[in-house]
């Protein structure tokens, strides 16, 4: 079995690299970019069951930097499974460069997989934010429900999501897996994790927030854009690599959706309590309601500690996502659990942010 791998040098490729380089004998090809090919090969020198090739996921032929190799392109014709992992995640990122990455690379992968006349599997990584504003209970079975999307990013991943399930329904010789993975955060047992986004943006400057506000440590309480029922979909990285892993080797007909998320999730309230309980500032988090006026200021006053204004929409979604396929095939208790994994991750964040500075 041999399988094309985008995104390998990702912070989710990354631990899945780990995964696959000890824990599996099949033949692995990564596609990489020129930037990233030098360190993984000498990461990788004592794996010969993984192999590099550069390409680009823009070009509309992936391995154009190879068609004099006539060895790699035997490989690439053997290929019988691809996992494309592979995406721009950046709020500040333009609508171009968005679009260029996530659905023009998706399209181009596609294109390449008509191309092999092996090809048994498909595994797509997609994001629960194609599910945009929809209000009320969103499972893998849903897509296009007439959501909105708010920036670029949920936007771009939900039409390359919709290619992928076009691209399904052309070809339905092929499994395809759609794993729509949670907010992506730092490893379960070391806390370790790659940017500061997500809810790190919130870390990051929450020292800050108190140092320019002293008066809000006089208060039992503090306000904060959220709606009050919205769960924070965490994920920590390394339960996504394992999900990823196992759900790859699952054989079934058609297309397959997952939901992958931890488990017991936190509301946006608990998961802001736990965290100011860590930092020694244990108080009340209150929901301010998402009136226009009310989100208009708020996006102006978090640009001031260089938080993206998507983030507050994000905030108000009341979206509740079931992710009944995964706990089918694995069972709840194989989820990483909010409860079990909070300390580390919050502990690794203030570390970072609050102890060390911002790094």
């Amino acid at each position: 079995m041999t399988t094309l791998l985008t995104g390998a040098s990702g912070f989710l490729g990354g631990k899945y690299l780990d995964i696959i380089k000890e824990q599996s004998d099949e033949n692995y090809i990564l596609l990489l970019r020129e930037n990233s090919f030098a360190r993984l090969l000498k990461e990788l020198k004592d794996y010969p069951h993984i192999e590099l090739v550069k390409g680009h996921l823009q070009h509309p032929d992936l391995f154009v930097e190879n068609h004099d190799n006539k060895v790699v392109i035997e490989k690439l014709k053997a290929v019988k499974k691809v996992i494309h992992l592979a995406a721009l995640y950046d709020f500040d990122a333009s609508k171009e460069r968005l679009y260029k990455s996530n659905v023009i690379g998706t399209q181009n992968v596609l294109f390449f997989c008509e191309h092999c006349p092996q090809l048994e599997k498909v595994v797509y990584a997609s994001t629960i934010a194609v599910s945009g504003d929809f209000d009320g209970p969103f499972s893998e079975d849903d897509f296009d429900l007439g959501q909105n999307h708010p920036n670029p990013y949920a936007k771009t991943k939900f039409e390359a999501e919709g290619l992928v399930r076009n691209w399904s329904k052309k070809n339905p010789s092929v499994q395809v897996d759609i794993l729509r993975f949670g907010i992506i955060v730092g490893d379960t047992i070391t806390g370790e994790f790659q940017k500061g986004d997500g809810p790190y943006y919130f870390f990051k400057n929450i020292g800050n927030l108190f140092a320019k506000v002293p008066s809000l440590s006089l208060l039992n309480f503090v306000p904060f854009p959220f709606e009050g029922k919205s769960i924070f979909p965490l994920v920590p990285v390394d339960f996504a690599a394992s999900a990823l892993f196992k759900i790859q080797k699952l054989n079934h007909e058609n297309l397959k959706c997952f939901h992958i998320i931890a488990k017991n999730a936190p509301k946006m309230d608990v998961f802001m309590e736990d965290f100011l309980k860590e930092i020694g500032r244990p108080m009340k988090v209150i929901s301010l309601p998402s009136f226009r006026p009310i989100k208009t200021l708020l996006a102006k006053s978090l640009k001031v500690f260089n938080i993206p204004e998507a983030l507050v929409d994000y905030l108000y979604f009341k979206t509740k996502f079931i992710n009944r396929y995964y706990d089918l095939e694995f069972g709840s208790e194989s989820r990483a659990d909010y409860q079990d994994f909070k300390s580390i991750f919050f502990g690794k964040a203030i570390d970072v942010y609050m102890k060390r500075g911002e790094r």
